[in-house]
């Protein structure tokens, strides 16, 4: 997967939006980048339907459920399923 740096956005940006430079002009004005056509693309659409190369800002929240509280949270949960279906298999 091809992860562009901020500089590469930047240029990217400013070439496809002022020269009008297509993915494969781009590969082909810098063979050394490593970018790759399918990535260019994307990006490139990207910038045309949003206007912007950058990732949209977020709500601030994790983006895993996977906090501290909520893994002790269903730890918990489990282990008091555990002894409910232990207990009433002993019933």
């Amino acid at each position: 997967m091809v992860v562009f740096s901020e500089e590469d956005h930047i240029l990217i940006k400013i070439l496809y939006e002022l020269k009008g430079y297509s993915a494969k002009r781009l590969i082909k004005e810098f063979p050394t980048k490593g970018w790759k056509l399918r990535a260019l693309n994307k990006l490139l659409r990207k910038l045309t339907d949003a206007g912007m190369t950058d990732q949209r800002p977020g709500s601030g929240r994790p983006c895993s459920a996977r906090t501290a509280s909520n893994i002790n949270t269903v730890n918990a949960f489990a282990f008091a399923s555990q002894l409910k279906a232990d207990f009433e298999c002993k019933l």
